[in-house]
């Protein structure tokens, strides 16, 4: 009996075998286990052993497994991975183990798109741009592609390779040919996808992100999307002159700041206003609204394989810190 039962059994390659989570052979061992005793207990039942016995092979075979797993289970536990903790990322973490909201767009090719669908098990780094945009997005979009070449560089990332995701805060001018269009532009064809769709959809998108975009200035609605820049530049060339005067004499200082004065007589209110900040509708605001543009953030989260959502960056950020994160949480 004691030669069918050996006291060990040698591992061939141990190392080279992963070992799994503590819970899982504690779970598998204590199965066994059990399985032993009540295969003991029906042999002795059957067999009528006395008490005396049974606790003998009880204590002779059941003891030292017993001890073992004592032993191995701290050890294990020691080697199962370990979540990062919060101040181990660069971006600001998220705290609450919040899930990313789900939704699905198109891309710039054109094929329907989902978070929990096509990006299951990879991180994503996900921000929102527009194509016309003459700001923050190439700012961000620079960096994106900087993030790319750095990740692409990890040899051992396979398929739990970080994906770029930008959504569209442009549902009017970002179709899906612009939307491809200024991707090869940034030489991020197939590198990123771009996600555009009908204003319904994409506000709800921006809703559950945090996005509030403004959104369609007089000059757009009047001339479309594809005429921001013409707006933009119409505005420019109404900016008031302010060439340094050299006149010395107070007469001459008077005109100078007389010259710096903008010229108003001969342009529409709303844009005579927005050339002058202390009125009440100048300022920032009138001048977006005059040029078309969408004014809007810019945020760049990271959501890891599961869809649980872990850091997020704002202007400015360092690419490499962004990486960071995505490597931090397995990308």
């Amino acid at each position: 009996m004691r030669n069918a039962m050996p006291r060990a059994m040698a591992i061939p390659n141990a190392k080279a075998i992963p070992i799994p989570n503590a819970w899982a052979v504690s779970a598998v061992a204590t199965g066994a286990i059990s399985v032993m005793v009540k295969g003991k207990a029906a042999a002795c039942a059957a067999a009528r052993l006395p008490c005396a016995v049974w606790n003998a092979v009880r204590t002779a075979y059941l003891a030292p497994p017993l001890l073992l797993i004592g032993l191995m289970l701290p050890l294990l536990a020691a080697c199962a991975p370990n979540p990062p903790a919060f101040a181990d990322f660069k971006g600001t973490p998220f705290t609450d183990g919040r899930r990313a909201a789900d939704f699905r767009l198109t891309d710039q090719f054109g094929q329907a798109r989902s978070l929990s669908g096509d990006f299951a098990g990879r991180p994503v780094l996900l921000t929102f741009l527009y194509t016309d945009c003459p700001d923050v997005c190439p700012i961000v979009a620079n960096h994106l592609r900087d993030i790319g070449a750095m990740l692409q560089d990890d040899a051992d990332a396979g398929d739990n390779a970080a994906a770029i995701v930008i959504v569209s805060v442009d549902p009017e001018g970002d179709t899906v040919d612009a939307a491809l269009a200024y991707s090869e532009r940034w030489g991020m064809r197939d590198k990123w996808v771009y996600l555009v769709g009908g204003e319904a959809d994409l506000s709800a998108v921006w809703e559950a992100y945090w996005i509030d975009p403004y959104l369609h200035g007089p000059a757009r609605a009047q001339t479309g999307a594809g005429t921001a820049d013409a707006g933009q530049d119409a505005a420019a060339d109404t900016r008031p002159d302010t060439t340094p005067n050299t006149a010395n004499t107070p007469q001459d200082a008077a005109s100078a700041a007389a010259n710096v004065a903008p010229n108003t007589t001969d342009l529409p209110q709303d844009t005579a206003n927005a050339l002058i900040p202390d009125t009440p509708a100048g300022g920032t605001r009138a001048l977006a609204e005059i040029s078309g543009r969408i004014i809007h953030s810019a945020p760049i989260y990271l959501i890891d394989g599961e869809g649980v959502m872990r850091s997020a960056f704002t202007l400015p950020l360092a690419p490499e810190d962004v990486a960071h994160d995505v490597r931090l949480i397995g990308g």
